[in-house]
């Protein structure tokens, strides 16, 4: 089960269910050290150490905070854990140096995240649309920073169609307004 947030549709979390059954399953150390790892408030070196932690749910809560320094984020883009690395590029803080890393990453989930995110470099988007999953190409197709070159190379992907014609529809035109009105992405 996948949910967006609200506020950032392109920010996917994992199940929560699972994630529950899990924290219950290890018990109180398990708690406090993920509620370290998620407050904003925690020194950068103490999320430093949780992110070199065995718990995979401790690294999870260090990849999506904030306020986790730009040299651990560069180590977690390679963690074995996939939700590990979709939380680096889900994380605001994540540069477009290290978004750019994540768009070569092997997993496909990971990439639409990137070609989500609406700070996603240039050179990531014309990266990912040639990507072998077409809902990754689509996401670039529909992104408001995509290059114009990058789009044409687009046009005959017959899987990015509706894509790039709602991109040229009003509604695509009423997005915008109401984004640069200060709503939304």
């Amino acid at each position: 089960m996948i949910i967006t947030t609200s506020d950032r549709p392109w920010r996917v979390l994992a199940d929560p269910c699972l994630e529950q059954a899990a924290l219950a399953k290890g018990g109180e150390q398990l708690r406090e050290k993920r509620a370290v790892a998620c407050d904003e408030a925690t020194a950068p070196e103490v999320l430093e150490v949780l992110g070199r932690d065995d718990e995979e749910l401790v690294r999870i809560a260090v990849a999506w905070n904030v306020s986790t320094p730009g040299r651990q984020l560069l180590v977690m883009t390679v963690d074995p854990s996939v939700e590990v690395r979709r939380g680096v590029a889900n994380n605001p803080s994540t540069t477009p140096q290290l978004l750019t890393v994540l768009a070569f990453d092997e997993r496909a989930d990971v990439r639409w995240v990137v070609a989500c995110r609406p700070d996603a470099p240039a050179r990531a988007l014309a990266f990912l649309a040639r990507d072998e999953e077409p809902f990754v190409r689509r996401a670039v197709a529909v992104h408001r920073t995509t290059a114009l070159e990058t789009l044409a190379e687009l046009e005959g992907d017959e899987a990015v169609r509706g894509a790039l014609e709602w991109r040229g529809s009003k509604a695509w035109a009423d997005v915008g307004a109401y984004q640069a009105a200060g709503y939304g992405g």
